[in-house]
């Protein structure tokens, strides 16, 4: 396929791809820009849907228009198009247009993970906010409305945030035709089965109301209407998504926090009173920006950094005995973290848990190795430590060996690890560390590629254009299988989760489609059948968020949830009613690992360590 940009005839190619979504695909267009194209409806993604094909019709043709009066004086924070690509067949007929691309950065959505926000200074979220407010003002200044503001269209690099999708943008005689759920202003919304859908056009206040949806999100961790709503009357129970409706928030009784997310307490008072005004009381504004000048200290004892006089996550702690026996589970605290630590990294070595902590500006192994920390890193544990600099560089903790630059698909290395060895991706090879030099496996696509490992093999996925393919290897020997069966991906890839067990692979991917997001579980055999696959709302079952944490044995998948730990079972092609070992609550929520070790199962969570065993 050639669209014509600046004149000039370019080549659109699958290796090229650096994204995509649920209405256009984008393509590197040299090292400066990046190429947006809309989805014809042609495009396979819409071949099951008779709307979706109708929608991109009526999308194209409205952007004829639209982007040739796109707004020319907007802030440098917005992305916008800066030449128009067309149809190398219709000269006349825009397909799409280049623009500015904004390389090895972070997604504010990413922030949403408790884990992932708590790995970030909050002087940095704040700086991100004071930014992303500014860039929203000078936005309203010209006449512009964001319309779809959201955490997905916002991309951080350093201390600067940028906004991407600008073609949604609300202007003139043109609508802003697109949502996000999770953003939506209750004043203008109406209820579907599903959840909310706008039923008035966007406005300054509704940008103003999703901005304060983002500050919430990015200082807790978690959103004004997470964690989940039980009233004690059934008659009170309503869907998870239409809750904004009913503005059931967080600072509701019935609403139980997730666990890993940053208490309300973290926050001032006043910031406190404005987002209950906001998502209780319907006020609506440009938002106070002096309420993200309030202060922040950090627990000397904990870690946490609160806006307070003291730290709330402390106070809210509960001492746990260091053995307990309830409902059948008998735990045994095997090691505590010191106080402040932040766990970076576990695996099982030689039948025993091994873990990474960083402490004081040092990150230490439970074996006794002590090294400085390395500032934005990934870490992963091999046959010894190995980080992920924030240059994408991988190398020895130590810093005395570099093995290799590798890829990333948006802010995720493509590297994984189990106790013999670390695999990475460079320049489309994906690669496994050797005795003398690092070997080939087999051949994937740079940028676009994620993988897991386990003790006997592995797994992953690339996708670029209309094209996804999955994929396993051995763990030991020079081949890969690119021939796993995967359900069509025809949206934007926002989370990716895989445990690798001995015999089966437990991978879940999150899609973003249109106003709302889907949760694909597929289950892979070690010689790349899948023996299982299930489609379902994003946030149908709460195990399949926790995956990354999970221990797969046989058959059997067991993950940490909020609830405890729950038991998922393959059973001739079916999969069996979750259970959930309720005594395990007060030790494992949905940021804790699971390990199988010669002690039995054992919980790493950001404070402990411990052993959980059934009671008969």
């Amino acid at each position: 396929m050639h669209v014509i940009v600046g004149g000039r005839s370019v080549r659109v190619r699958a290796d090229r791809s650096i994204g995509k979504g649920g209405e256009a695909d984008v393509y590197a267009l040299g090292r400066a820009q990046a190429l947006k194209l809309f989805k014809p409806p042609s495009h396979p993604d819409f071949a099951a849907s008779v709307d979706d094909r109708t929608a991109a019709e009526r999308r194209i043709a409205e952007q004829q228009r639209k982007l040739r009066e796109f707004p020319v004086d907007l802030p440098g924070a917005v992305i916008v198009p800066e030449q128009l690509a067309y149809d190398a067949n219709d000269p006349s007929r825009i397909v799409g247009y280049a623009m500015k691309r904004v390389p090895r950065a972070t997604p504010l959505f990413r922030l949403a993970e408790p884990r992932n926000r708590k790995l970030t200074e909050v002087e940095q979220v704040l700086t991100w906010l004071r930014s992303v407010g500014a860039a929203l003002t000078a936005i309203h200044e010209r006449g512009v409305v964001v319309g779809d503001f959201n955490d997905f269209n916002l991309l951080a690099q350093g201390d600067d945030v940028f906004f991407i999708d600008a073609d949604s943008f609300q202007f003139g005689r043109f609508p802003c035709r697109v949502f996000t759920e999770r953003f939506v202003d209750p004043l203008l919304a109406g209820s579907k089965p599903t959840g909310l859908a706008p039923r008035s056009p966007m406005s300054k206040e509704s940008d103003w109301y999703a901005y304060t949806v983002l500050v919430f999100t990015l200082l807790l961790g978690v959103s004004p209407y997470g964690g989940v709503y039980r009233p004690a009357r059934a008659s009170r129970r309503v869907n998870h998504n239409l809750r904004p409706l009913r503005r059931i928030t967080l600072f509701d009784d019935d609403v139980v926090r997730p666990r890993a997310s940053l208490p309300l307490a973290t926050l001032a008072d006043d910031l406190l009173s404005y987002f209950r005004a906001v998502f209780e009381d319907d006020v609506r504004g440009p938002f106070p920006m002096q309420l993200l000048g309030v202060r922040f200290s950090r627990c000397g004892a904990c870690g946490a950094e609160f806006a307070r006089r003291s730290c709330p996550v402390c106070a809210l702690t509960v001492q746990l005995p260091p053995k307990q026996l309830r409902q059948g589970i008998a735990v045994d605290v095997l090691r505590e973290f010191p106080k402040g630590a932040q766990l970076r990294a576990a695996r099982v070595t030689d039948g025993a848990v091994e873990c990474l902590i960083e402490c004081g500006g040092e990150v230490l192994s439970s074996q006794g190795g002590r090294w400085t920390v390395v500032g934005g890193a990934r870490y992963e544990l091999a046959s010894r430590p190995v980080v992920v600099t924030a240059t994408w560089q991988l190398q020895s903790v130590d810093g005395r060996d570099i093995y290799d630059v590798v890829d990333a698909w948006s802010d995720e290395p493509a590297v994984a690890a189990n106790e013999h060895h670390v695999y990475w991706v460079s320049g489309g090879r994906l690669m496994r560390d050797a005795a003398y030099s690092p070997v080939e496996i087999g051949r994937v696509l740079s940028g676009q590629t994620r993988l897991w490992v386990g003790a006997r093999f592995g797994v992953g996925f690339y996708r670029a254009g209309t094209l996804t393919r999955g994929f396993c290897f051995h763990a030991e020997r020079q081949h890969l299988d690119d021939s796993v069966a995967l359900p069509q991906l025809t949206g934007e890839v926002v989370d990716a989760q895989c445990t690798v067990g001995d015999r089966l692979a437990w991978l879940v991917i999150h899609e973003r489609r249109a106003a709302s997001s889907v949760a694909h579980l597929v289950v892979i055999a070690r010689d790349g059948a899948v023996v299982y696959q299930r489609t379902a709302p994003g946030h149908a079952s709460d195990w399949m968020l926790s995956v990354r944490g999970a221990v797969a044995v046989d058959s059997t998948l067991l993950v940490p949830t909020d609830r405890g730990v729950v038991r998922v079972q393959i059973d001739n092609g079916r999969v069996r009613s979750p259970h959930v070992f309720a005594g395990t609550v007060d030790w494992v929520d949905a940021e804790s690992r699971l390990f199988v070790t010669r002690e039995g199962l054992v919980a790493v969570s950001a404070r402990r360590v411990v052993r959980l065993s059934v009671v008969s």
